[in-house]
């Protein structure tokens, strides 16, 4: 895509760009970041058997890796963990852990992960995979603004990664202005 700013990048899912961003920063900003919205730990939402997912917690990561894993491949996670974290940028940089329990309600306060105008300028990037030049244009919803992002990844299978195997996400929330929806889509082995 030649020279292009962070917008285009999520518009279009460049993992060149994100491995380039990612090379710009340290390792440990990532892993904190990736930490701080719930990724690689059980939510601990109530539902039995929660996996963890995992994200890599080395002193220091191999450029592959790090490259990698800026783009979703060498981390696992649940769509629960990732709707959590999708709901942090949508709160405007707070934290509150997902549950499927009644909770009271001071329990919601959230905890401040993410600078408030960053997240909201996030949000209203992601806004941009949801049009016409966007990965995630059939996410649109006539009469809201949605933001989100795409994703696919290979399935792991006997000795790495399947051929012809793939998961696809699509993770977001709606209205993009004041949002009050997240949701995940997670469609195995998705055809035409």
């Amino acid at each position: 895509y030649g020279l292009i700013d962070i917008t285009p990048v999520l518009t279009k899912s460049s993992n060149v760009a994100t491995s380039k961003m990612a090379f710009a920063i340290q390792s440990t900003q990532l892993l904190s970041m990736f930490r701080r919205v719930g990724l690689g730990a059980p939510t601990h939402a109530g539902f039995p058997g929660e996996s963890g997912g995992t994200v890599p917690n080395r002193a220091k990561w191999r450029p592959i890796e790090l490259a990698t894993i800026s783009y979703g491949y060498g981390v696992s996670v649940t769509a629960l963990q990732l709707a959590q974290g999708y709901a942090t940028l949508a709160s405007g940089g707070l934290f509150r852990p997902v549950t499927l329990l009644r909770r009271p309600t001071h329990a919601t306060a959230g905890e401040r992960v993410m600078d408030a105008q960053l997240a909201k300028t996030v949000v209203h990037m992601l806004e941009s995979v949801t049009t016409d030049a966007g990965t995630g244009s059939r996410a649109r919803i006539n009469g809201f603004r949605v933001a989100g992002k795409t994703g696919t990844v290979h399935k792991l299978g006997a000795g790495g990664y399947a051929e012809h195997e793939y998961l696809s996400v699509f993770a977001g929330m709606a209205p993009a202005t004041r949002p009050r929806v997240v949701t995940v889509v997670v469609v195995d082995n998705p055809r035409n």
